[in-house]
């Protein structure tokens, strides 16, 4: 809330002109005017919650964080590799699942219910994204659904021969996996 008003609120001020109120009074006229802000729950892995509950040990723990920043060292690296143009390096993310229709309450909320699923492959060398949209009658959430997702992306970017990597990530890093796929000639 502090950067709201100083880095926000009061800079604004100063680059208009306007002498800024103090930060109780800005509280007040916030929450006169029924404005709150909003934290949302960061996405976390198995482990990250359990160590959170305490229901891991620390060295478990550290060694997950420890995995955690070799992976996010690699994307970098990657990144840089594929900016270079020198290989494709994708991320992957399962994203947040849709229920259709938006029904609160009654009959229809259980019986009527579909689940939508969102599949995104971002190319960081090209910044193309992809996003497979599908339901459970069309598909299942089985690892080999996702992983042919994956390589009909990758496929559609072989049009160079170069090594091709493609990172998966699912909760940013926290569970992440490598495939590497490379093209064979004549293949």
């Amino acid at each position: 809330f502090q950067q709201l008003y100083d880095k926000l609120y009061v800079f604004d001020c100063q680059e208009n002109g306007i002498s800024a109120i103090n930060i109780t009074t800005f509280k007040a006229e916030l929450k006169r005017r029924k404005i709150s802000l909003f934290s949302p729950r960061k996405d976390q892995c198995d482990v990250c919650f359990m160590y959170q509950k305490k229901n891991i040990e620390d060295d478990e723990y550290l060694k997950h964080r420890h995995l955690k920043e070799r992976a996010q060292e690699e994307k970098a690296r990657d990144k840089q590799l594929a900016l270079k143009g020198e290989i494709h390096a994708f991320c992957c993310d399962a994203m947040a699942i849709k229920l259709l229709p938006q029904v609160e309450a009654g009959a229809s909320y259980y019986k009527m219910k579909l689940t939508i699923h969102n599949y995104s492959v971002y190319n960081l060398s090209n910044k193309d994204a992809m996003n497979f949209w599908f339901t459970e009658t069309e598909g299942n959430v089985l690892a080999s659904s996702f992983a042919s997702m994956l390589i009909h992306e990758v496929e559609s970017h072989l049009e160079r021969d170069l090594k091709k990597l493609s990172k998966s990530q699912f909760c940013s890093f926290k569970c992440a996996f490598e495939l590497e796929y490379e093209k064979r000639c004549g293949n």
